[in-house]
């Protein structure tokens, strides 16, 4: 996998675990797991993208 497919895939994650917090389906112990799942990919995807974005660009010398 492609480091930029992984952002995208942590970014999607954080958007899939946000919306089951709002539906306000979860009871307390399972919106404590949502939101620790949150806090484990909080500046996943930035660490990506700052990584990405240091690296030197293809066929520069």
């Amino acid at each position: 996998m492609q480091l930029i497919d992984a952002q995208c895939r942590a970014e999607q994650a954080r958007a899939v675990l946000d919306m089951w917090l709002e539906a306000e389906i979860l009871d307390h112990s399972e919106t404590a797991l949502v939101g620790a799942l949150i806090t484990i990919l909080d500046g996943v995807p930035e660490s990506i993208r700052d990584h990405i974005n240091s690296l030197p660009a293809m066929g520069a010398e």
